[in-house]
């Protein structure tokens, strides 16, 4: 073997342990990326049930971008709005619904009502406190 040969072979072989090494940098980024950033699961739903004129519970709370499962136990449609957010939903007798928190949602405690005519006038109200 040429000693031109056996510098194209030499460099062949640091080009092979360059890419090793480099994928062996990508595979530890990636896998440190997994271990110190491990995708969390979503907090679960916020529960409240709706019966004639009340909330439960009263006092809910909840975060940003979390659920609220929102369960009508009563005998007549009622609704669930967080007033400052202007964001609700009604649900009809014995149906569920679903409400999200907006992820831009402002920390404080926010008043709840059903806005059906005369529910609030029964006491249809409560409080939701986002951390």
């Amino acid at each position: 073997m040429s000693q031109r040969q056996r510098h194209e072979a030499a460099e062949r072989r640091r080009r092979r342990i360059r890419w090793a090494v480099v994928a062996a940098v990508v595979a530890v980024l990636a896998l440190g990326g997994i271990l110190l950033f491990p995708v969390s699961d979503p907090e679960p739903a916020v529960e409240v049930s709706m019966v004639e004129y009340a909330f439960a519970p009263t006092a809910a709370t909840a975060e940003p971008g979390q659920d609220l499962a929102i369960t009508n136990d009563g005998a007549i449609s009622h609704s669930y709005l967080i007033v400052d957010l202007a964001k609700g939903t009604e649900v009809a007798p014995g149906e569920k619904g679903t409400l999200t928190i907006p992820d831009d949602a402002t920390a404080g405690t926010y008043r709840v009502i059903c806005d059906l005519p005369g529910h609030v006038e029964e006491g249809m109200v409560g409080t939701l406190e986002i951390k």
